[in-house]
C-alpha cells in the first residue's frame, strides 16, 4: 500500500513515495482524525478551485514572498490542496519575531537557506516536530452544479494524518486524535461556512444496521462452537486470525484457505507451558505444520495475550477455548461469543496487529 505526499523546499515541488508502515497504522483509525463536511457553496465550479485556494490563504499569517497553500492535484472538479512546509517552518520559525529588524531578517534567511539545503531530510525532521492538529490537505469534490453553486464534499486531514504514515512507531495520545480532528472540522467551518458563506447539508442519520451476536457453550453434550468455527472458516474470503493454543483439528481447513490465497496468522504460546498436561503433542505436531504451511512471518509467540480469538473476515468468536481438540470437542466446559459488529471486529483485528510480533521478518 503507498501514498503519494507532496510538499515544496524552495520553489520545488517534491512527491514522496512510501510504504505505509504496518506497525503504525494498526493502532489509529484514521476515520477518527479526517474531518468531513457536505456543503452548498454559492460560487460557480469554473471559479471554485481559485475562490477555495484564496480563502485557504487567507486563513495563514501572510509571510511575503512565499506560498501556504497550493493546488497539489486536480481531476475534473476534485480538488486537492496541501499546506506548503516551508511555509510552516517560517511560521514556527517567525512567530513573535520582529522582521523589520535586519539581524532577525538575516537570521531567517540562514534558517531557511539551511532548510531548502537540507531537502527531504528537513521535511521528514519537521514533521516529526510539528503539531499534529494543524489542516495539511483539504479534499474537495463537486458532487451536483446548480445554478446558484455547487454541492461539495469536503475532507480536512490534519498533520497527524501524514506523522502516522510516514514516520514508524510515531506516538499519539486520544487527546492528541480527538484535537486533531475538532481542529479540522473547525478549519472546514472557517473556510467554507465563514470564508464561503456555505450551507452546511446535515446527512440523513441512517439506521445502524442490526448486528448479529450470538452466545455459544460447549460441552460433553453440545459443541456449538466447533460448529461455529467450521462454517466461518468454509467461509473466509480475505483474512484469519487466531490466537490461542492451536492443535492438529482444524489443520485440513487452515490447509484449504491456504491454498486459496487467504491471509492467516496465528498467535500461541510456547508449548512448554503445557508441560504435563493433555494435548501438549498435538500442539507441538501442529507447530510444526504451521510454520511449514505458513512461515515464520505469519506466527507470533507472545505468552502475556490469553485472550482467546477467531477472527474471519468481518466476523469474530471470542471466548474460553482454545483451538484444538480437548477444548472444541472434549468434556471441557468453555463459551464464546460470536459477533459481526463492525467495531467490535474492527477494534480486535487493530489490537490483534499491535501486538503481533512475526518469528521471522
Amino acid at each position: 500500500m503507498h501514498a503519494h505526499f507532496m510538499y515544496t523546499v524552495g520553489k520545488t515541488l517534491i512527491q514522496t513515495n512510501l510504504s505505509f508502515s504496518r506497525y503504525t497504522m494498526s493502532k489509529i483509525d484514521l476515520e477518527k482524525i479526517i474531518a468531513r463536511q457536505k456543503y452548498f457553496i454559492p460560487v460557480n465550479s469554473t471559479k471554485l478551485k481559485d475562490k477555495i485556494i484564496k480563502e485557504l490563504n487567507a486563513s495563514w499569517q501572510v509571510i511575503a514572498g512565499y506560498s501556504r497553500w497550493f493546488l497539489s492535484t486536480e481531476h475534473g472538479l476534485s480538488f486537492h490542496f496541501t499546506i506548503a512546509m516551508e511555509h510552516l517552518f517560517l511560521f514556527e520559525l517567525t512567530y513573535g519575531m520582529d522582521l523589520k529588524t535586519e539581524k532577525n531578517k538575516k537570521l531567517v534567511e540562514e534558517k531557511l537557506a539551511e532548510y531548502k539545503r537540507k531537502g527531504s531530510k528537513a521535511f521528514y525532521t519537521h514533521l516529526q516536530s510539528i503539531r499534529s492538529d494543524l489542516p495539511a490537505e483539504v479534499y474537495v469534490s463537486v458532487v451536483n452544479r446548480e445554478e446558484k453553486g455547487c454541492l461539495c464534499k469536503t475532507e480536512c486531514h490534519p498533520m497527524l494524518c501524514g506523522q502516522l504514515r510516514f514516520i514508524k512507531g510515531f506516538k499519539t495520545e486520544e487527546l492528541d486524535i480527538q484535537r486533531a480532528y475538532l481542529e479540522s472540522k473547525r478549519f472546514l467551518e472557517m473556510i467554507f461556512e465563514s470564508g464561503l458563506s456555505a450551507t452546511l447539508i446535515s446527512e440523513e442519520k441512517k439506521k445502524p444496521p442490526q448486528t448479529i451476536t450470538q452466545f455459544l457453550i460447549s460441552d460433553q453434550t453440545s459443541h456449538k462452537i466447533l460448529k461455529k468455527i467450521e462454517p466461518m472458516l468454509d467461509g473466509a474470503t480475505v483474512e484469519v486470525l487466531v490466537c490461542g493454543w492451536v492443535g492438529t483439528l482444524l489443520l485440513p481447513k487452515l490447509r484449504v484457505l491456504k491454498e486459496k490465497g487467504i491471509n492467516i496468522r496465528i498467535m500461541t504460546h510456547k508449548s512448554t507451558e503445557l508441560k504435563g498436561k493433555p494435548g501438549r503433542q498435538d500442539v507441538d505436531r501442529a507447530h510444526v505444520e504451521l510454520m511449514s504451511l505458513l512461515g515464520g512471518e505469519n506466527i507470533s509467540m507472545n505468552p502475556e495475550c490469553h485472550f482467546r480469538v477467531l477472527v474471519v473476515d468481518n466476523k469474530a468468536l471470542v471466548g474460553s477455548m482454545d483451538f484444538n481438540a480437548i477444548s472444541l470437542t472434549g468434556t471441557h466446559r468453555e463459551f464464546a461469543i460470536y459477533t459481526e459488529d463492525p467495531e467490535i471486529v474492527r477494534s480486535i483485528r487493530n489490537y490483534f496487529n499491535q501486538v503481533f510480533t512475526p518469528l521471522e521478518q
